[in-house]
C-alpha cells in the first residue's frame, strides 16, 4: 500500500512540475510552439526517466516478482484488431455523450491548425510515451488486483488530461485507459497499444478537425458515424466480448 502512494505522489509531482513550467514559464517567454517543444522535452526526457529510474529501483528492492516474464504474449488477428477499433470508438462516444459533455469537436479547435510537431506528437510520441509509462510501468507496479491496477493506472493516466484539455476528457481517456489496460494484462504487446492509442487520436481529434475545416458535409458524416453508428456496432461487438471479461479480477 504504501507503495502505491509513493508512484502515486511521485507521478503527480512530476506532472505538477511539467504543468508549472509549460504554462507560467515557458508560454511566457516562447511562442506556442517553442512552449509545446520544450515543455513535452521536459517531460518525456527528464521527468519520465527519472520517475521510471525511480519505480524501477523501489522494485529491484523490494523483490517485487515481474510478472511480465511469465505472461505469454497474444498475437491479435485481423478482426480483433477492428473490434478494438470500434469498441473504444464506440464507448468513449457513448460515455461522452451520457454526460452531455462533448461538443463533437463542432464548437471547439476549429481554428486550431496541425502542423509537422502537432501531428508528430499525437500519432507517434504521446501514443509511445503514454503506453509505455501507464500500461508497462504503472500497471506493473501497482501492488494489487488487475482490476484496481487496470482503474487506477486508468484513473492516472485520465486525470492528467483535465489541465489540457478540461474535466470533460477524463471520462473519455477513463474508458480508454481500462481498454487498453484490460489488453496489456492480457498479453497484448505494447506496439499493438500504441497503435489503438494512436488511431483514438486520430479519430477523435485530427480526423473530426480536418473534416470539419475542409470538406463541406464531411463534419455531418462524421457526427452519423461516430455518434450513431459505431457506437451501435460497438454495444454489438461488446455483446460478443462478454466472455472475455470473465477473468478481468484475477491476480
Amino acid at each position: 500500500m504504501k507503495n502505491n502512494i509513493k508512484l502515486v505522489i511521485g507521478y503527480y509531482v512530476g506532472f505538477i512540475s511539467y504543468w508549472v513550467l509549460e504554462f507560467y514559464v515557458f508560454d511566457r517567454y516562447y511562442n506556442e510552439r517553442l512552449s509545446g517543444i520544450f515543455s513535452h522535452i521536459y517531460l518525456y526526457f527528464i521527468v519520465a526517466p527519472i520517475f521510471i529510474y525511480f519505480v524501477n529501483e523501489n522494485n529491484k528492492k523490494n523483490n517485487k516478482k515481474n510478472s511480465k516474464k511469465n505472461r505469454k504474449k497474444q498475437s491479435l488477428k485481423i478482426n480483433a484488431y477492428i473490434n478494438i477499433l470500434i469498441l473504444q470508438s464506440g464507448l468513449s462516444v457513448v460515455v461522452l455523450k451520457l454526460f452531455s459533455i462533448f461538443d463533437r469537436v463542432a464548437n471547439l479547435n476549429i481554428n486550431f491548425t496541425f502542423n509537422g510537431v502537432n501531428l508528430f506528437t499525437l500519432l507517434l510520441i504521446a501514443p509511445l510515451f503514454e503506453e509505455f509509462l501507464y500500461r508497462k510501468i504503472i500497471l506493473n507496479s501497482l501492488k494489487m488486483g488487475k482490476m484496481q491496477a487496470i482503474i487506477w493506472s486508468s484513473f492516472l493516466f485520465a486525470s492528467v488530461h483535465v489541465v489540457s484539455q478540461g474535466f470533460k476528457q477524463m471520462f473519455y481517456t477513463m474508458v480508454l485507459g481500462v481498454i487498453w489496460g484490460y489488453l496489456a494484462t492480457n498479453g497484448v504487446g505494447m506496439k499493438s497499444l500504441v497503435f489503438f492509442h494512436s488511431f483514438s487520436n486520430f479519430w477523435s481529434y485530427i480526423l473530426p478537425i480536418t473534416l470539419y475545416k475542409y470538406c463541406a458535409f464531411g463534419g455531418k458524416v462524421y457526427n452519423v458515424i461516430s455518434g450513431i453508428v459505431v457506437p451501435i456496432i460497438a454495444f454489438i461487438v461488446m455483446g460478443c466480448l462478454v466472455d472475455k471479461f470473465k477473468n478481468l479480477n484475477g491476480k
